[in-house]
């Protein structure tokens, strides 16, 4: 196939063109052979008239022509002009005018058969062409429709290579895309697969939503557990202009929880019907696409993405893909963090086990020892309670346990950690406090025990406590020494009467004193406070 016509040529155009030159072409050459064939006959009568049918005979030719190319009517037409030429060249031979000529019978039946021959000819070859020019038409009609089709062809063709050259540039495009953007989710799930504190997993989730989304505002909420509020639980990029706050709770009604509890996929709020649904209910887009936080496919959180430095409309099936990984790391964390709290806790009281107590103290006296600050240890111990559980069974002292914590807890404060050192022997460490100090938290303490009755069954028990304080570094500069110390002291204590705080003395070493024990009243039923139980000697506290 050859190259295509340039635009500013049309080959229809030029087609026509090369027709008509052709008929021009044909038209002219037969018409300027027959005259000069007249000359010719003209010229050959004056000598030699017989010779003039030679002449009739080679008219025939163009006017044939004249007939197939251009029709039965120019044939006879060119017929009529031969026949007067024909009349006027014999009039001139003979030496007679023209109406002579045409009077005389013989001459005139010769012109009018010469005229009859050469018209029918001419008729026949017309007719005998009209069909060889109509299949010619058509043929030369298909030939034209095909070239336009091989031209409509090829100009497709051309629409399609460029399609598939953009296609193909845009598939690249996408390919290089999604590539950077796997090894992003990939980077993505890392880090946050990597953070099993919440909020640095948070963090790690914001920075994540600015790597595939361009934001510059986004918060996530946590489904609070006693109710099916949302609260917010992290937020970056407030507006500072306010016209975009982010609220603190989600309500259920929310049209953000509604949809998300709805579909638990990720939601794009400029798309329908999301958009007709908030233009219904006259609300604004609460975020550019917001995202599902699913644990065992039950809602537990929502990420939002409030507003993004890009202009392509964010992708909600990457939001999902991101809020997938953010909720399976979502969940890691919590696990591990209940299982760190129940390894560093108690499970009765709930309050730091022992083991948790050696490490804290450790890490506090290796950071007071280099600021030089003090800190104070307290060792709380409950009177005659093997007494107490020999009595009213170990659920009732469970109970006590229970009770004392929380009570511990409420005089400490936060600041102030309480732990379960073993038994019925608690440890509360105060940093930043001198011996002083921690003999006052002590004294409120056991003050507050001593005032507070603890209620079992229909009987009101009153509950003691013996302390011992030790100071950092004034009783001992590592943790075993202040522990020894703040025991001896907690045991002098006891030794002293119970329910008595004592300070442990820098230098003294000295062994346990031994203490006697009262017998034990029983509790009465009225429901009156009885004294502090007092054990046997076989039911010494060990």
């Amino acid at each position: 196939m050859t190259d295509a016509w340039p635009d500013n040529l049309n080959p229809d155009t030029l087609d026509r063109g090369l027709r008509g030159l052709k008929r021009f072409r044909t038209s002219a050459m037969g018409s300027l052979l027959i005259l000069a064939l007249l000359l010719g006959k003209a010229l050959v009568c004056q000598e030699a008239p017989n010779r003039s049918v030679f002449f009739d005979a080679l008219l025939l030719v163009p006017i044939c022509m004249l007939a197939y190319h251009e029709g039965l009517v120019t044939g006879l037409m060119a017929g009529v002009v031969t026949a007067a030429a024909d009349v006027v060249l014999g009039a001139k031979t003979a030496g007679t005018p023209i109406p002579v000529f045409l009077a005389t019978g013989g001459a005139q039946t010769a012109a009018v058969a010469r005229l009859f021959s050469m018209e029918l000819l001419a008729a026949i070859v017309s007719l005998l062409s009209s069909r060889t020019r109509s299949y010619a038409k058509e043929i030369e009609n298909r030939t034209n429709e095909y070239l336009q089709r091989i031209l409509l062809l090829e100009k497709h063709t051309k629409a399609v290579e460029r399609d598939a050259r953009h296609q193909q540039e845009e598939f690249e495009q996408d390919l290089l895309k999604y590539s950077s953007l796997v090894y992003l989710l990939e980077e993505s799930a890392q880090e946050l697969y990597s953070n099993l504190d919440v909020d640095r997993l948070f963090q790690s989730l914001l920075r994540v939503l600015e790597e595939c989304f361009g934001s510059t505002c986004a918060s996530v909420y946590l489904k609070d557990p006693t109710g099916a509020a949302y609260l917010l639980a992290h937020a970056s990029g407030r507006d500072a202009a306010g016209d975009s706050e982010i609220p603190m709770i989600l309500q259920p009604d929310d049209i953000v929880v509604n949809t998300l509890e709805a579909s638990r996929q990720a939601i794009a709020w400029n798309d329908e019907p999301h958009a007709a649904a908030l233009a219904a209910s006259n609300r604004t887009a609460p975020a550019v696409i917001s995202g599902a936080l699913l644990d065992k496919g039950e809602p537990m959180g929502i990420v939002n993405v409030h507003k993004t430095d890009r202009d392509a409309p964010p992708d909600p099936r990457l939001m999902g893909i991101v809020s997938n990984i953010a909720s399976i790391a979502l969940a890691n964390a919590r696990l591990f963090g209940e299982i760190q709290w129940l390894a560093e806790r108690d499970p009765l009281t709930r309050l730091y086990n022992r083991r948790t107590f050696h490490t804290r103290l450790e890490s506090l006296i290796e950071s007071c020892g280099q600021s030089s600050e003090p800190f104070t240890l307290l060792m709380l111990d409950i009177d005659h309670f093997k007494a107490f559980n020999d009595t009213y069974g170990h659920q009732a002292g469970d109970a006590v346990l229970e009770w004392f914590a929380a009570h511990c807890q409420q005089c400490t404060g936060d600041h102030n950690p309480v732990f379960r050192y073993g038994g019925e022997e608690f440890a509360v460490v105060m940093p930043g406090a001198d011996a002083s100090t921690g003999e006052q938290m002590a004294e409120s303490i056991r003050s507050h025990i001593e005032h507070t009755p603890f209620r079992s069954g229909d009987a009101i028990l009153k509950v003691t406590l013996s302390s011992g304080v030790a100071a950092f570094p004034t009783n001992g500069t590592n943790g075993d020494a202040l522990v020894r110390r703040a025991d001896r002291a907690m045991y002098r204590a006891k030794a002293g009467g119970r329910n008595l705080v004592s300070v442990a003395e820098t230098g003294q070493d000295s062994a346990i004193a031994s203490y006697d024990i009262e017998p034990l009243p029983e509790p009465t039923a009225d429901g009156e406070a009885t004294e502090a139980i007092r054990p046997t000697p076989e039911e010494e506290d060990s």
